[in-house]
């Protein structure tokens, strides 16, 4: 419990600022606009994916090997991890590329070749600063973690209020979330002193964990999927106006899984310690039940706050979302 109260520290902290973040951008963008950089937001989201399960496989290895002290295996796993993130959105990269070659016009529903392409530059740091937060999890590096979360999201508050003025207002957007993600990731690299390591070509690492977690991360991209089809549907049949409408309820809706998540992930590294231990399967279930019904408790009274004060919001602070 003290690991997922520090963790709450940075996720629900950061949470305020990125909200707020939103909310300035809805007024000035205006539906339309806002509505594109929300699908903008759902592309890079799907992005994160591309790691084919290298970083669902570190979390799950990670804390059985650093119980037994294997801290150079540790190390080598992450650079493999990291070197195939780099070769996937290289190659996505040369895609993206040939397809703005061979249609022309195909980005412009989001800006344009270049917009494409800063999407691109996010989904690859925010790959890069996943797996290295799972890492300092696996360590209990919580409090680092924490920190760097609180100043991502108040350096993108600073900059995004500041570049949303500039033109074309959604590309400067998307690079000021890839300055704001890289001023993170090395601040946490800094503070978990030196927890990133060089990425390395390591077909045998890369293939075992692939093969362990490959399935993890298919079952994340369906889930995900799921929950997000209805707004790549809008995307394609609606005017972006109504997708503006559309991704403020979405991002409504997804404060109130914040803290599932959030406690999921932080008890994940003790779940898979405790399976080390000579009575862990008992000790495992009771942590189980404890993490189920503490989500359960504050996911329900997320939901409740929502439902009674988001309807004064847009009335107040939003009134062309009505």
């Amino acid at each position: 419990m003290r690991n997922a109260a520090r963790l709450s520290l940075g996720e629900l902290g950061s949470r305020v600022p990125l909200l707020l973040l939103e909310m300035v951008l809805a007024r000035i963008l205006g539906p339309a606009l806002y509505g594109v950089w929300s699908i903008i937001q759902t592309f890079a989201t799907y992005g994160t994916f591309l790691h084919l399960g290298v970083a669902s496989s570190l979390a799950r290895r990670e804390p059985g090997l650093i119980q037994r002290g294997a801290y150079d295996e540790v190390r080598a796993n992450r650079a493999a991890a990291y070197g195939l993130q780099f070769l996937v959105v290289g190659g996505v990269a040369v895609l993206i590329l040939a397809m703005s070659a061979m249609v022309g016009g195909v980005y412009d529903a989001i800006g344009g070749l270049s917009t494409a392409l800063a999407v691109l530059l996010v989904i690859l740091v925010q790959q890069i600063t996943i797996t290295t937060q799972a890492s300092a999890i696996n360590e209990y590096k919580i409090m680092e973690i924490s920190v760097s979360r609180l100043v991502f999201a108040f350096s993108f508050l600073l900059i995004g209020v500041i570049v949303v003025r500039f033109q074309p207002p959604l590309l400067w957007l998307t690079l000021g979330w890839v300055a704001s993600l890289v001023v993170a990731l090395l601040l946490l690299n800094v503070l978990t002193q030196g927890i990133l390591v060089v990425p390395s070509a390591d077909p045998a690492r890369t293939a075992v964990l692939l093969k362990d977690g490959f399935p993890i991360m298919l079952q994340g991209l369906l889930r995900f999927g799921l929950v997000s089809i209805d707004k790549l549907a809008v995307f394609a049949v609606a005017r972006p106006e109504a997708l503006g409408y559309y991704g403020m309820g979405s991002l409504a809706a997804s404060v109130t899984g914040l803290f599932g998540t959030m406690i999921s992930r932080v008890s994940l590294p003790t779940l898979l310690r405790l399976r080390e231990k000579d009575d862990g399967i008992d000790l495992l279930q009771a942590e189980f039940y404890r993490m189920t019904a503490l989500i359960q408790v504050l996911t329900y009274g997320a939901l409740f706050l929502i439902c009674s004060f988001s309807p004064l919001l847009v009335f107040f602070f939003l009134p062309a979302y009505e």
